[in-house]
């Protein structure tokens, strides 16, 4: 691509790669002047997807297809979206300028094309900025701008953080990447789970109620939350403690918990609160964007010069906060390492041999059984321990572990269901496990039962809920599509 022309400008670098898109810096040079944008070019499928689908989907040309015919009409909601922002003048959401799409067939390929404005992601801008208070509140102010025109238009973004969040050259702060955006039902609701783990409101977590656009205060809440305690989050050991991976997952559940949460400490008391009612239970926290904004208004008003003007990245000493790309935080880790007993789910039964049992193993042992499974000396066996990590899961799956384009990760089942379980990480810690594939209920019901045996618990209805040790364990059937489903979670 480097080099090349595409919709007038030219491919200068690359700045950015997932599963399906990478995106460039693009230029283009004429009489009126130099352009510099964005292009980010999506790929739906490339070979190895296509071939992976493929065989899940049992050489099944059709469904396959119909696969990624969903995975591109997903994408053409983006820019839709993006495109209809950018034409009524929406000042606060990342500008979509052009787009072109090339379909190929046999196979099904679509080559999606975005040219946008040309930005710097909020993680990186604060590598390299010493935000002040006054700064974060207008971050708040103004993606709360940006969230007032989307919620007026029944869409809730459903992942905001701090890498959707942008900053042009001359300080304005910008929502982008509506990849995971749902349009919200005539009841004002959405029930499926999107977004990133360590930014979730607790209902979107725990699947426990349908939620509404305030999950999208909740995320920015956080957002702001972490800019006010030295990049943070609740919970964790304050600063300049150090802290490991253990700490975050702790810090984790108990905020969905629902837990009170503590002030930040590195802002006012009172700008503090106002971002504290952010994450407060659905019942108590913000009804609106519009309230959330002028509650952030007042306190800016009240604080003097001095205030406003106080370096977040400093702590009382005056030495600056050093921040990690991957844990957004000062990260000492611990020369001793713990050796931990820890609970991993089997799961056999989903795959014809109808048990579903839990077993306690080693960390080590279970990397042994990963290692075995991948090699298919066990098939079909799938072991998850809770323990692993994101990096844990590409190491032992290889291949068949991948980062969708919508933020979260899946894993490829093996060939007899087929599909894919979608995984969800929040700093780097496992959190859900979710898989749902076609089986009639008297099979799925015999599995079910098998596994209450094992964990000597009754049930004798959908859904079957258990809990054990830090997970949690759910295995529902949805009888007008005949299609069983089952969710792991970690809890405390």
């Amino acid at each position: 691509m480097i080099g090349q022309k595409v919709l007038g400008y030219r491919v200068e670098e690359l700045i950015g790669r997932g599963s399906f898109a990478t995106v460039y810096k693009v230029k283009k040079e004429n009489e009126s002047g130099t352009y510099v944008r964005a292009l980010k070019r999506i790929i739906i499928p490339d070979e190895e997807q296509y071939r992976r689908i493929w065989n899940a989907m049992g050489h099944d040309k059709r469904k396959t297809d119909l696969y990624f015919q969903n995975v591109f009409e997903e994408t053409m909601q983006e820019i839709q979206l993006m495109h209809a922002f950018t034409e009524n003048g929406v000042k606060n959401v990342v500008a979509c300028y052009e787009n072109d799409v090339i379909r190929h067939m046999d196979p099904i390929q679509y080559e999606i094309y975005i040219l946008m404005e040309y930005l710097t992601p909020l993680s990186d801008y604060i590598c390299n900025h010493d935000l002040n208070v006054e700064e974060l509140i207008d971050i708040g102010v103004q993606i709360l701008d940006a969230l007032e025109v989307c919620h007026a238009n029944h869409i809730i973004h459903r992942d905001i953080k701090e890498a959707n969040i942008f900053v042009t050259p001359n300080g304005i702060y910008k929502l982008g990447d509506f990849g995971v955006a749902a349009i919200q039902n005539e009841q004002r609701f959405v029930s499926s789970i999107k977004g990133t783990a360590g930014y979730m409101a607790p209902e979107v977590y725990h699947k426990s109620e349908k939620y509404d656009e305030s999950v999208d205060l909740y995320s920015l809440g956080i957002v702001l939350y972490k800019l006010g305690n030295h990049m943070r989050s609740p919970f964790m050991p304050a600063y300049p403690q150090e802290f490991n991976s253990q700490d975050s997952r702790n810090a984790l559940l108990k905020r969905m918990s629902e837990a009170p949460v503590p002030l930040p400490d590195a802002i006012p008391k009172n700008l503090g609160r106002v971002i504290l009612k952010a994450l407060e239970t659905k019942k108590y926290r913000y009804c609106s964007a519009e309230k959330f904004k002028d509650e952030l208004l007042k306190v800016k008003k009240s604080l003097s010069n001095e205030q406003l003007k106080k370096s977040l990245m400093k702590d009382k000493s005056g030495t600056t906060t050093s921040i990690d790309l991957d844990n957004s935080v000062p990260i000492k880790e611990s020369n001793k390492r713990i050796k931990r007993w820890i609970l991993a789910l089997s799961v056999m039964g989903l795959l014809g041999i109808g048990v579903l049992t839990s077993v306690f193993i080693s960390h080590k042992h279970s990397m042994e059984l990963q290692q075995s499974w991948k090699k298919g000396s066990i098939v079909p066996f799938i072991t998850i321990s809770m323990e692993m990590t994101e990096k844990d899961f590409k190491n032992y799956y290889g291949k068949r572990f991948t980062e969708g384009i919508d933020g979260q990760y899946y894993l490829e089942m093996p060939d007899e269901e087929g599909g894919f379980a979608t995984v969800t990480f929040s700093e780097g810690m496992l959190i859900s496990v979710s898989y749902s594939f076609e089986k009639s209920e008297d099979q799925w019901k015999e599995i079910c039962d098998d596994f209450y045996q094992k964990w000597m618990i009754e049930g004798d209805e959908w859904p079957y809920i258990a809990e054990k040790e830090e997970v949690r364990v759910v295995l529902d059937y949805d009888k007008p599509n005949k299609e069983a489903s089952l969710f792991l979670k970690r809890i405390e």
